[in-house]
Formats: structure tokens, sequence, C-alpha cells
């Protein structure tokens, strides 16, 4: 008979259960995400034809 096993293979599905190596990695990787979309809209909302229409 074949039963079902809820238990995930691993443990890192949640910051509180993952090693907290991996979720500084995480977090840097987002942050530096973060920056790049931000400097991204902050090139287009302040060039110079950001508003017009085309």
């Amino acid at each position: 008979m074949i039963e079902y096993n809820p238990a995930p293979p691993f443990t890192s599905g949640h910051p509180t259960t993952a090693t907290s190596h991996l979720v500084d990695k995480v977090k840097s990787n987002r942050e530096i995400t973060q920056n790049r979309r931000k400097a991204a809209a902050i090139r287009v909302l302040t060039s110079k034809n950001a508003w017009s229409k085309s």
C-alpha cells in the first residue's frame, strides 16, 4: 500500500524554518532586484517624455 506523506522533503518554505544563511541570501537578492526596479521606475518617471502621448 502507498501512503501519502505530507511532510515536505525540505524545510525552507518559510523564513522561520529556513537556515539563516538562506534567509539572508534571499533578502539580499530581493533587495538587489527591488533597487533595480526602483531605479528603472525613477528613470521612466523622470524622463522628458514620460507623460507625453505617442
